[in-house]
């Protein structure tokens, strides 16, 4: 099977503050435990997956969070988690992209960057993924994907130059960011 992935990312310095990946296909739970991950401390990460080697320094809940109009973030356990949190929440207008190419950036390069490159990794042509052999090769357990993928996100993903960012890396902006903010 093909596992989903869930993301929060800060729109302004476009790191991850907290990723899902599981079986289970968009749901509010699915929502809510990733953005539990992001307002939470991440100390844990490195102890679950001794590969990473780098700080997640992002925690505290967002202001505002913008997605799109899927089902799930219409139901009323999304609803009522983000009015606990307190979160604002902006739903994207329907057929304007423009409100989410930051994370749907953010999900071509990591499926161009790294889920790619991984054993099983697919193409967006299906005949090349038949003449690879996806299938055969697909060997990682959720748990290997897990760990790869936080590894890919905190110790390249967050200390690559991106374009987006006139050539900046994402930690520099979040700290930045933190420094403006007095945290």
């Amino acid at each position: 099977g093909r596992p989903w992935v869930t993301v929060v990312l800060d729109r302004y310095s476009r790191m991850v503050l907290g990723m899902h990946i599981g079986w289970e296909p968009p749901s509010w739970v699915m929502l809510a435990t990733t953005l539990r991950q992001a307002i939470l401390h991440k100390d844990w990460l490195r102890h679950l997956y001794p590969s990473v080697k780098s700080d997640w320094p992002c925690f505290g809940p967002p202001t505002c969070a913008v997605v799109d109009n899927g089902l799930e973030f219409h139901g009323d356990g999304f609803v009522a988690a983000c009015e606990y949190i307190p979160v604002d929440v902006e739903h994207a207008p329907i057929k304007m992209p423009k409100y989410k190419a930051k994370i749907e950036r953010f999900f071509r390069t990591l499926k161009q960057s790294f889920f790619q490159t991984l054993p099983g990794g697919t193409s967006s042509d299906p005949r090349r993924n038949e003449a690879f052999g996806a299938q055969e090769g697909a060997r990682l357990t959720l748990e290997e994907l897990r760990e790869r993928t936080f590894k890919w996100v905190l110790d390249v993903y967050h200390y690559r130059q991106h374009g987006g960012l006139g050539g900046r890396r994402p930690i520099d902006l979040w700290t930045e960011g933190l420094r403006k903010r007095g945290g």
